[in-house]
């Protein structure tokens, strides 16, 4: 078995004259570097220092990111709660490019033409907003109060997973939406495309969807688990994360509890 990076040697020169002095500090495990701040270095698993990445932090003074979205053109969009805005960066710095009224940006898309398509909730609302950030205007309107998540599709149909009682909507080019399915007593929260035309939907009750055009079935379940991520493979494989408890049930508590006026007038803060 490897051993540790056990030495660390920091020369010093003193200041009053060309004398050098070693002092040698020892350092056996992980635990002992990750101990103390870590700026700029990446440190490996068998214990060794090399340059790491460089951090940039923005306070986007609100309470929650919900969702992020990088453009093809370079530009970073960030959805908040509770608040219901998105923000752009461009340059050095965000900047607020919409107020929706609502709750949270529960997911963001780049359309096939290059726009960017924000869920808001409670609601059932999709904004479409431009490239640069401007144009930020109500596109489609759902039935359902929850939208939370979104995904484009081969043909540039928009899909959107919805709640409490919802399902998976398809939405063309003009805004006009089409059920696919309806859920009595479930919710889609995770959507996916998988490079293929084909859309990829996770429940809050662990059930996974396959969608080809209007066709859409199961592919697996996993009973009382929430699916919280999906990412297909390059190689076909599907990669999802669960949870045993639904982050959307407590989300939707949450925002109920602050839509009813708890205004404890306190600053919030998001920080991406």
């Amino acid at each position: 078995m490897k051993k540790w990076l056990t030495v660390l040697s920091i020369l010093a020169i003193a200041a009053t004259g060309s004398a050098v002095t070693t002092r040698i500090i020892r350092l056996n495990s992980l635990d002992d570097f990750l101990s103390g701040e870590s700026e700029g270095v990446e440190i490996g698993v068998t214990g060794y220092l090399k340059p790491g990445p460089a951090f940039e932090t923005h306070d986007l003074k609100t309470e929650a990111v919900w969702s992020l979205l990088e453009h093809s053109n370079g530009r970073m969009f960030a959805g908040t709660g509770l608040s219901g805005k998105v923000f752009m960066k461009s340059g050095k710095s965000f900047k607020e490019i919409l107020d929706t009224d609502t709750m949270a940006i529960t997911s963001l898309v780049q359309g096939s033409d290059g726009k960017v398509y924000a869920s808001a909730v409670p609601g059932g609302q999709i904004f479409r907003i431009n490239s640069d950030g401007g144009g930020g205007t109500p596109w489609a309107k759902l039935p359902d109060e929850y939208v939370w998540s979104l995904a484009v599709g081969k043909d540039g149909t928009i899909y959107a997973g919805t709640g409490p009682e919802g399902g998976i909507w398809a939405i063309d080019r003009k805004g006009s939406p089409s059920r696919l399915i309806k859920f009595d007593e479930d919710q889609a929260v995770t959507l996916a495309a998988d490079g293929k035309g084909r859309i990829l939907a996770g429940t809050e009750n662990g059930t996974l969807y396959i969608v080809e055009g209007k066709s859409i079935r199961v592919l697996t379940s996993f009973p009382k688990m929430e699916i919280s991520a999906i990412v297909p493979g390059q190689s076909g494989e599907i990669i999802i994360g669960v949870n045993s408890v639904s982050i959307r049930a407590q989300s939707q508590k949450a925002m109920k509890k602050e839509n009813q006026g708890n205004d404890s007038g306190e600053d919030r803060k998001s920080v991406v």
